[in-house]
């Protein structure tokens, strides 16, 4: 979800692929995305304590906490989503719908498709099947198709999640008008952390693929600078500040960067690569 690594047709870790419109650096698409919202199953009703969260008791769980004093997780709001509108049918398009995720989660993008194609006819207003529907586009390549998907979710839902990846649909168009906007409304939002830096590192490719690099450096090396405990998406910043700053001819600062994101993860993305190619 611009130059991003997000390039997560699984996980960052992997190599990035070439965009397939035309030449290009690194973006969310090349580096690792954003998971979907509905990543895996609920257990069913009356599953052992321990069969939530992928077989791990929940904090909530471990305390004895009341299940209304739970907060509801997006995984819970979509299936109540797909059991409203499903009506009969709820059930199994919602089973459905979490085989499309793990497809997705998986890099089988196109199976995802071929799952959520029926649900996303029977089900246009529901935001789930929208949101994994369009990332699954994105994934591969389908970026007008994708941007009107995710676009259609914002109309929808209202949300600024997904809206890096939305502007990386439009970069990779060239509406850069657009993504200047999407930039806008989603800074205006304060969304999490994650999407917030996921949206610079599109903007920031964004500005560098207008030739305005000195631009785009200032977008992330602030950010950049201030991670004190790095997470994933804290390695897509440094990745694309690195790419950057190589190609603006400060190759110690190249180095310093893609030398931190190896510190922490050797398998990022091509990392051990770049790092050899600066000597």
């Amino acid at each position: 979800m611009g130059g991003t690594p997000p390039a997560r047709r699984g996980s960052s870790r992997r190599e990035p692929e070439a965009a397939p419109e035309r030449p290009t650096r690194p973006t969310l698409r090349t580096v690792g995305t954003r998971r979907p919202t509905a990543r895996r199953p609920e257990a069913p009703a009356g599953a052992s304590k321990g069969a939530r969260a992928g077989g791990r008791t929940t904090p909530d769980r471990a305390r004895g906490a009341s299940p209304r004093r739970r907060r509801r997780t997006p995984r819970t709001e979509a299936r109540e989503e797909i059991l409203r509108l499903g009506g009969r049918s709820g059930v199994r398009d919602y089973d459905t719908l979490m085989r499309a995720a793990e497809a997705f989660a998986a890099g089988r993008e196109r199976d995802a498709l071929r799952l959520l194609r029926p649900l996303r006819r029977r089900m246009p207003e529901a935001g789930s099947v929208r949101e994994l529907f369009g990332l699954s586009l994105y994934r591969t390549g389908r970026y007008a198709e994708a941007a009107a998907e995710l676009g259609a979710l914002v109309d929808l839902t209202g949300t600024t999640e997904s809206h890096p990846v939305l502007m990386d649909c439009h970069r990779a168009l060239g509406d850069h008008e657009r993504v200047e906007e999407l930039w806008e409304e989603l800074a205006a939002a304060s969304p999490s952390p994650e999407v917030m830096v996921e949206g610079r590192i599109v903007r920031a490719s964004t500005l560098a693929e207008r030739g305005r690099l000195g631009q785009a450096l200032g977008v992330l090396r602030r950010p950049a600078a201030a991670v004190r405990r790095p997470r994933e998406h804290h390695l897509r910043l440094w990745y694309v500040l690195a790419d950057l700053e190589e190609r603006a001819g400060d190759l110690p600062a190249a180095r310093r960067w893609f030398g931190r994101v190896r510190d922490h993860d050797r398998a990022f993305a091509d990392v051990a690569q770049r790092l050899a190619g600066l000597g």
